[in-house]
């Protein structure tokens, strides 16, 4: 897992095959795990999604890829002890294949 923070270079990124030729370079994944922001902020659900694939287009990136493909996603709620009562988390976990399309 890349833990960069540099900028996620703009990758085509799809949830499943492609109608093109592509030369895949193995699998990338990512693990992101989000906490509720205060007493009562909500669960950043949009932004852990969005870190989880940043982190694959970084990870494809540096593999010499321009594609992340067959993105696959799964997530867990959990809770942790927090102001008066318990904080929810967010766990996203994601992968794909780094490709050259």
């Amino acid at each position: 897992m890349a833990k960069s923070k540099k900028a996620a270079p703009n990758l085509l990124t799809a949830a499943g095959n492609i109608n093109q030729p592509y030369q895949p370079l193995g699998l990338v994944f990512a693990v992101i795990s989000r906490q509720e922001a205060g007493c009562y902020g909500g669960l950043p659900i949009a932004q852990a999604l969005g870190d989880a694939t940043d982190d694959l287009q970084r990870q494809a990136a540096e593999r010499g890829g321009n594609a992340v493909l067959h993105i696959s996603y799964m997530h867990r709620v959990s809770a942790s002890p927090g102001c008066a009562s318990a904080n929810a988390n967010i766990e996203v976990y994601a992968w794909g294949t780094a490709a050259i399309v």
